[in-house]
């Protein structure tokens, strides 16, 4: 039998994430595509963060950007520590 993982992403909030969580998701998709998030999009992705790794260790974060200057995706990732970052390119 054939095997796969799978990845929801624009995940927003702590409901949503807890949801895909329960139903098995492999990873979550954060999204700070041009640059950091406001405050509020902020906590709750750090919620998010913090609440699957105490609750659901097998479902791993992914921080997905644009970003590719490593100075600004340092900032980032600093205020998001994903277990992932997905650099995606718009070519």
């Amino acid at each position: 039998m054939d095997t796969f993982n799978l990845k929801i992403c624009r995940i927003k909030d702590i409901h949503t994430a807890r949801y895909l969580s329960r139903c098995g998701i492999d990873f979550l998709g954060l999204h700070a595509i041009f640059e950091i998030p406001d405050e509020d999009q902020l906590s709750q992705y750090k919620k998010i963060i913090f609440e699957t790794r105490k609750y659901y260790p097998w479902v791993r974060t992914v921080l997905v950007t644009r970003i590719e200057k490593a100075k600004d995706l340092l900032r980032v990732y600093t205020e998001i520590p994903t277990d992932f970052v997905q650099i995606s390119s718009s070519m």
